[in-house]
């Protein structure tokens, strides 16, 4: 390991520390006093708040409220970030939305004209296949948190605004979505929110965060009884359908030059999977099992119903 990766990996193997000594650089590092002690007078000359600590122990402490630590990248590592940028940047709402721009600037800043002039060729001559994802998920940055800080939140969903005690496990990105997965508290089962969808956002007062077993034990439970699998061939446009509208449960695939859908549900969630099915009309060219299809008349015949009642009404 040459100086400059040295160096590098010091700066990362010290930034979540408040005080080292030489001992520890000599030997993680393999090296010897002198050069342990030029080493930290580099890291100093780079930025790292690093003082003397006098007395009997003796050795180096470092500022706590520091900013990161510079690190060096090298070219490849420079294009595979802006370009990791700019894929963030093409959604509509994202945990860091206002701070994208700004980071884009800092980067570009951070840089030589030459690196800059670069990485902008870069961004012409790399096409990323992007649409335009326009679905404003106003609640992330807090689902962020809540996830970060394991809390309980109480949350309102869709158009009824029916309301979950929730903890928040991960976020996640498909197709233009963002997506929440986390915990139902009260039906003690792992659920998937479309975050647009969700109304209103708050920290639970009534629940407290389960421990680690009993959360491992509620998600082992809803895997068993997430147990039910379906699967749809559809033509064309119900693929462009389900890229704009999916689920982290739900899948394509291309078999033999045909498009299938293929998912997995609990059956407490029958009723969903009936209504988003639906929404793909006559882009349903099959479906299994038959008793998602049975459900599936039923719910049209109720649909047909309550259209016949209201034209009685005319």
């Amino acid at each position: 390991m040459n100086k400059s990766e040295r160096l590098t990996d010091l700066l990362l193997y010290l930034s979540d520390k408040r005080r080292f000594n030489l001992a520890d650089i000599m030997r993680t590092y393999a090296v010897s006093k002198r050069t342990a002690i030029r080493d930290v007078q580099a890291l100093e000359a780079l930025g790292m708040p690093i003082f003397v600590e006098r007395g009997r122990e003796g050795g180096y402490g470092i500022l706590g409220n520091r900013l990161l630590a510079p690190i060096t990248f090298s070219l490849d590592e420079l294009q595979a970030l802006y370009l990791s940028l700019l894929t963030l940047a093409a959604y509509q709402s994202s945990p860091f939305k206002l701070e994208i721009k700004s980071l884009e600037a800092k980067f570009l800043k951070s840089l030589s004209a030459a690196q800059q002039e670069r990485l902008l060729r870069t961004r012409q001559c790399v096409q990323l296949d992007q649409p335009a994802f326009t679905t404003e998920a106003a609640f992330l940055k807090d689902l962020l948190s809540f996830c970060l800080e394991k809390q309980v939140i109480a949350l309102e969903y869709g158009q009824a605004a029916k309301t979950y005690t929730v903890l928040p496990l991960l976020i996640s990105a498909r197709f233009g979505q963002w997506y929440l997965h986390g915990l139902d508290l009260s039906a003690k089962a792992l659920r998937i929110f479309r975050v647009d969808k969700i109304t209103s956002l708050a920290l639970s007062e009534q629940e407290q965060s389960p421990s680690s077993a009993r959360v491992a034990e509620m998600l082992n439970q809803s895997a068993i009884k997430r147990s039910q699998h379906f699967c749809a061939e559809l033509d064309r446009r119900g693929r462009d359908l389900f890229i704009k509208e999916s689920y982290p449960s739900m899948s394509l695939a291309l078999e033999g030059g045909k498009i299938f859908l293929k998912g997995s549900y609990a059956e407490a969630e029958i009723g969903f999977v009936v209504d988003y099915l639906l929404g793909f009309g006559c882009s349903l060219l099959s479906l299994r099992p038959k008793k998602l299809l049975s459900a599936m008349l039923q719910r049209n015949a109720e649909h047909r119903k309550n259209l016949e009642a209201m034209l009685g009404t005319q």
